[in-house]
């Protein structure tokens, strides 16, 4: 069993509970029982990608059994996904030394670890004016922009559903690039007159499929929201525009919701399919209205806010043949099945998204 497998989180959960039972901690163990039943409620939760209702009975089952670290980590990992990195990191920090051969614990605060440094990195990198207006260019229903790295122009799929920054291997040899995960020295918007520029610019060099942009553009690689966490951005899908606000600037619209970001995906957002609570990952890479894995059901309906709504258009497995991704095995998000939102429901839209409140705004044209 690996540490995020589901099987190794419910033996743990049953191995730390049953210890706290034994040693008589906090002297009544129906609250023993009752944690634990509240855990396995939260994980049936999490499982049906009911992220609400999952965070709920964690909360209740800390309650009954304030000392798991089993359940501690789950609440910690809940801060994580939702951007909330010191409170995560401190709750993390603090499990770990308490059990170090806790994998799962440790694995989560690396990962919140690694996030903290790329932000930090960021802020102090990204030079902009207020606003920053550049071009969006649209392809087989896919957008695209053109950027500037190290002084060599090359042009990027826009997908939010993607968490770091992809660079194609031949556009790394340009550059004069060789590692897998490294980052550009300067990396600038080729269009537009406002300046931006972002020093040191997390990137990874990587194989991706490009096989949904049916034109001669060559596809130097993928803009993900490692990119957009450093901004307020909007894509304003009708006019063709990418515009980006720096970071705290003030959003107002009538439709937003949060979203989450984890470590394989992000703009994950609560959705319901076919009346269900379920995970979608809001990605503009996918050209089509929306996608759901074979594994969830046949066809479907979905809603999340207030302008998504719309039925399946492909369904079966979810792979890079439809979008850039990449997505999981099978589809899926920490054992939970994901949904696709696409191009094809956002187009009519202008989409921002901010990462400082971790929540984002679609409005109609």
């Amino acid at each position: 069993m690996k540490p995020r497998d589901p099987e190794y989180s419910r033996f743990l959960a049953v191995f730390f509970m049953t210890l706290w039972l034994l040693t008589g901690c906090d002297q009544a163990s129906g609250r023993g029982e009752q944690a634990l039943h509240a855990f396995n409620q939260g994980e049936a939760a999490f499982g049906n990608g009911d992220f609400q209702l999952a965070l709920k009975y964690y909360e209740q089952a800390q309650r009954e059994a304030p000392g798991d670290p089993v359940i501690r980590t789950r609440i910690a990992e809940f801060d994580f996904y939702g951007n909330r990195l010191s409170e995560a990191e401190a709750a993390l920090s603090e499990i770990v030394k308490e059990y170090p051969r806790d994998l799962r614990a440790r694995s989560s605060l690396k990962a919140v670890q690694a996030r903290i440094a790329a932000f930090s990195q960021g802020r102090n990198a990204v030079t902009m004016d207020e606003v920053v207006s550049v071009p969006l260019i649209i392809q087989a229903r896919v957008p695209l922009v053109r950027l500037r790295l190290n002084g060599h122009i090359g042009t990027f799929i826009v997908a939010t559903g993607v968490s770091t920054s992809v660079l194609s291997g031949g556009f790394a040899r340009l550059l004069g690039i060789r590692d897998s995960a490294t980052s550009v020295a300067s990396l600038q918007f080729a269009d537009g007159n406002a300046p931006f520029v972002m020093r040191n610019a997390d990137i990874v060099v990587a194989k991706f499929n490009v096989m949904n942009i049916r034109s001669h553009q060559i596809v130097a690689g993928v803009l993900g929201c490692s990119f957009f966490s450093h901004t307020v951005a909007t894509l304003d899908f009708e006019r063709r525009l990418l515009i980006a606000r720096k970071l705290g600037t003030k959003v107002t619209g009538a439709s937003s919701m949060p979203f989450y970001w984890f470590p394989h995906a992000s703009l994950a957002i609560q959705a319901r399919i076919n009346g269900i609570p379920a995970l979608a990952v809001m990605d503009t890479s996918l050209p089509y209205d929306f996608a759901i894995p074979r594994l969830l059901l046949r066809r479907a309906h979905i809603s999340a806010g207030k302008y998504i709504t719309a039925r399946s258009v492909v369904v079966g497995p979810i792979t890079k043949h439809h979008a850039v991704g990449p997505y999981p095995a099978r589809n899926m998000i920490e054992g939970v099945p994901i949904a696709v939102i696409g191009q094809g429901l956002l187009e009519d839209n202008s989409l921002t998204i901010d990462f400082g409140s971790m929540r984002l705004w679609l409005s109609k044209g």
